[in-house]
């Protein structure tokens, strides 16, 4: 990501084995209500272990579903760069 206002970008990158799927979503002052009251204008971009976001019974169907065993520590990493342009 890259904002050429600032002269800076971001580069993220993370552990695709334990989250494979990207998740982007906005915000453009929709939501008129708690917590947002139409202020926020922004874009996000989140790993994600599965899809879609419609909930369990979905993503159990389609496979993409998790499992975490009883006492099972699971782990994965995120890192970000920043850089000038």
């Amino acid at each position: 990501m890259e904002n050429d206002a600032i002269g800076m970008g971001m580069k993220v990158e993370w552990d695709a084995t334990a989250m494979p799927y990207l998740w982007h979503w906005q915000e453009y002052g929709a939501t008129k209500g708690y917590p947002w009251y139409g202020r926020h204008y922004n874009i996000g971009v989140e790993p994600f272990s599965s899809y879609p976001t419609s909930g369990l019974e979905e993503v159990i169907r389609n496979g993409s579903a998790g499992y975490i065993g009883p006492k099972e520590v699971k782990t994965c990493w995120i890192r970000t760069s920043p850089y000038e342009i």
